[in-house]
C-alpha cells in the first residue's frame, strides 16, 4: 500500500459523516483498517452501525469525494496526519481514545522538547492575564513549548507570548481546523499558522462548540508533559484538563490566587488536592529539567541555574531578610512601610535600606510615599 493510499483511506474514514469516535473505534476493533472497512459489505456492518450510519458510510464511497478533499488541503496548505504518518505523535498513541488522524496547518512542536499546556479562563482578571502571559513567555524563552486551545483569555494570552518570545506553540481547536473562535483571534491564527502550529481532529465545516471542547481537552493534556493551570473558577473547563492530564499522569500545576476571588477557586482547590504550586516559572523548569534528562535540554539550561533565576533572568533575593519582607507585600494592594516594619521586626534603618535595594532589583515598587506593593514580574 503506498503512502497515497494510507493518505486516502484514513481521511475518507475521518470524514465519514454522522460517524463519531465511537462508531469508528466499534469499526476498527473488528477491521484493523480503514481500507478493510472501505471494502466490506454493508451487510457485514449492520451489528456495529445505525441505518443511517451505514448509509453515510455507503454514499461516502464515492472516490472523487475523498480526492475532492485532499486536493482541497493541499491548496489551503493543510496536512492530514494520520495513525500511519511518520508525523504522528507519540504522545496520542498513548492516549486511552487516540485521534485516529487530525489537520495540521503550521507545524508540530519538536518532540525532544518539553511542552506545558496553559490553559484557565476564558474571562481572565487582569491579574490573570499578566501571569499567563509571563509564565508562557518565560518558559518559551527557555526552549518549551506552549499548548492551549486558542479560546479567548488565558488561551490567547499564552499563545501571544510565546510567539512574541520567538518560542514554539501549538493551538489545538474545538472546531474544524478551518473555523475560528473567537473572531477577534483573527491576527493570532495568521500567526500560529507562519510561526507555530494549529492543529484539530474535527472534519473541515465543523463549527467550535461548548460540546466538542472536553474531546479536544484530552489532546491538550497528552501531547503535553504538564498542566499549569493559570486562573479557572470552580467548575471551568480548565480543569477537565487538569482531570485529563491527571489520568494520563502529567504533572499538574497551578498559580494560586485570593480565596475570595471566583476566579482563583479552581486552581485553589487544585492546590488542596495535591496539585504543585507553582509560584514561578522556574518551579516548572527545574521539574522538566528533572523529567526530562533523557532529552535535550540545553536550552532550558541556557544562563544560570534556574533555582537562581526569576522571571525574566532577574536575580532573586539572596537573603532571608529580604525573602521576609517580599512574604509581607502583596500583589495588589499596597501595604505601609509601618507595617512591614511591624511584621519583620527589621530594624528601621536596615529596612529602609533592604526596601531600597529590592526596588533596585525591581521585585518591589513604591506606589506613592511609604506605600509598598511586591511587582508581580
Amino acid at each position: 500500500m503506498t503512502e497515497y493510499d494510507r493518505e486516502f483511506y484514513w481521511c475518507w474514514f475521518m470524514n465519514i459523516k454522522g460517524l463519531g469516535p465511537r462508531g469508528r473505534r466499534k469499526l476498527m476493533d473488528r477491521f484493523s483498517h480503514p481500507s478493510v472497512i472501505y471494502e466490506t459489505p454493508l451487510k457485514d456492518l449492520s451489528d456495529l452501525l445505525t441505518e443511517s450510519q451505514i448509509t453515510s458510510l455507503d454514499s461516502s464511497r464515492e472516490p472523487q469525494l475523498t480526492e475532492s478533499h485532499l486536493h482541497r488541503l493541499k491548496t489551503e496548505g493543510i496536512s492530514f496526519v494520520h495513525w500511519e504518518s511518520d508525523r504522528y505523535p507519540a504522545r496520542f498513541r498513548d492516549l486511552y481514545d487516540p485521534p485516529y488522524g487530525f489537520y495540521l496547518k503550521g507545524k508540530l512542536p519538536d518532540p525532544s522538547r518539553p511542552a506545558v499546556a496553559v490553559v484557565g479562563s476564558r474571562n481572565p482578571s487582569p491579574y490573570g492575564r499578566k501571569m499567563a502571559s509571563g509564565y508562557a513567555s518565560e518558559l518559551a524563552s527557555r526552549g518549551i513549548v506552549i499548548v492551549s486551545g486558542m479560546a479567548a483569555g488565558i488561551d490567547s494570552e499564552a499563545h501571544r507570548a510565546a510567539l512574541e518570545a520567538s518560542g514554539e506553540t501549538l493551538g489545538i481547536l474545538g472546531g474544524g481546523i478551518d473555523s475560528m473562535y473567537p473572531r477577534d483571534n483573527w491576527d493570532l491564527y495568521l500567526k500560529m499558522y507562519r510561526q507555530g502550529g494549529i492543529m484539530s481532529e474535527y472534519p473541515m465545516g465543523v463549527a467550535n462548540k461548548a460540546g466538542l471542547f472536553p474531546m479536544r481537552n484530552r489532546l491538550i493534556s497528552g501531547i503535553s508533559d504538564a498542566i499549569l493551570v493559570v486562573e479557572a473558577a470552580e467548575k471551568s473547563g480548565s480543569l477537565i484538563t487538569a482531570d485529563q492530564g491527571m489520568e494520563q499522569g502529567k504533572d499538574i500545576y497551578a498559580i494560586p490566587g485570593r480565596v475570595t476571588d471566583l476566579m482563583s477557586r479552581g486552581c485553589n482547590h487544585l492546590i488542596a488536592q495535591g496539585a504543585q504550586v507553582a509560584e514561578s516559572p522556574d518551579v516548572l523548569i527545574r521539574d522538566l529539567l528533572d523529567l526530562l534528562s533523557g532529552r535535550e535540554s540545553s536550552d532550558l539550561e541556557k544562563g544560570s541555574c534556574p533555582s537562581e533565576r526569576g522571571f525574566n533572568g532577574r536575580d532573586l533575593p539572596r537573603t532571608s531578610d529580604e525573602q521576609k519582607i517580599l512574604d509581607v507585600l502583596d500583589e495588589i494592594d499596597p501595604v505601609s512601610f509601618d507595617h512591614i516594619l511591624s511584621r519583620t521586626g527589621m530594624d528601621l534603618t536596615k529596612l529602609q535600606h533592604l526596601l531600597v535595594e529590592l526596588e533596585m532589583k525591581a521585585f518591589v515598587t513604591q506606589t506613592r510615599q511609604n506605600m509598598y506593593i511586591r511587582k508581580i514580574f
